[in-house]
């Protein structure tokens, strides 16, 4: 397999109707131009391809709930919000036909739920229990000294956390949003 490393797919220069899946997985909202990329994925794709597309679902009660302390905002990586609407329309305008939606992550939506709630009531630093987990806290020279009541914290809130985060994705509600589209 061959690995191309490009600023925009239409540059990687793939041709037209060759693949039969694309995935866009938590890229979209990093994308300065979205839009391009979705016209380009839909130039690719054969006719039935498939694209799955996951992106934090900004319209999510977790979204609303957090407001501005809300994990996936992560600012300013994230150039594009998107509530599932706007991104099934964005989709849709790109020549490709919603299929289907999921809410519900394991790996995204629990801990999004924690972060969240410790950045709302401000009990630590922006974050902090992702940096600490990712590693980056030692090695910006911080304290340790949080990381034991984060890791208790983290420990206590994920229970909760995957209750909140299944109730979301039964009322199709969830932090995140896995979007599967067609090439018709």
């Amino acid at each position: 397999a061959e690995i191309h490393i490009a600023e925009r797919l239409s540059d990687v220069g793939c041709p037209s109707g060759y693949f039969d899946r694309v995935v866009i997985w938590h890229v979209l909202e990093h994308l300065v131009d979205p839009r391009e990329t979705l016209v380009e994925v839909h130039r690719i794709l054969k006719r039935g391809g498939q694209v799955a597309i996951a992106v934090p679902n900004f319209s999510s009660i977790q979204a609303r709930w957090a407001g501005p302390d809300w994990f996936h905002l992560d600012l300013p990586r994230h150039f594009h919000h998107f509530p599932l609407r706007a991104l099934c329309s964005l989709v849709e305008s790109c020549g490709l036909s919603y299929r289907e939606a999921r809410h519900f992550s394991i790996r995204q939506n629990p801990f999004g739920w924690v972060q969240s709630a410790l950045n709302r009531f401000g009990w630590f630093p922006r974050n902090g229990l992702y940096r600490m987990l990712q590693g980056s806290t030692k090695a910006e020279g911080k304290s340790s000294m949080n990381q034991i009541p984060l890791m208790a914290l983290f420990c206590a809130g994920m229970p909760v956390a995957l209750v909140l985060s299944a109730l979301t994705a039964l009322f199709r509600n969830g932090a995140t949003v896995n979007v599967w589209a067609e090439k018709c």
